[in-house]
């Protein structure tokens, strides 16, 4: 979920870090059970290509889309 945050607003790994700590309900609920820093944000984002990740944005967007019309 980190990366998708950082992703789909456009922030830095420290901005994403800082997001995901003020909406900590939300990550509850994703099933996050802890917080990562920005660099381990920033370690996982170097081991996935970006094809992996579009796709990956592309499933949550329908997902989130299904949702908002049911």
């Amino acid at each position: 979920m980190a990366l998708l945050v950082k992703e789909r607003y456009g922030l830095t790994y420290r901005d994403a870090e800082i997001y995901l700590k003020e909406n900590m309900q939300t990550c509850l609920e994703c099933g996050m059970t802890e917080m990562p820093d920005h660099n381990t944000i920033w370690r996982t984002m170097t081991k996935l290509r970006e094809p992996y990740l579009k796709q990956l944005n592309h499933e949550v967007n329908q997902l989130i889309k299904k949702r908002r019309n049911a």
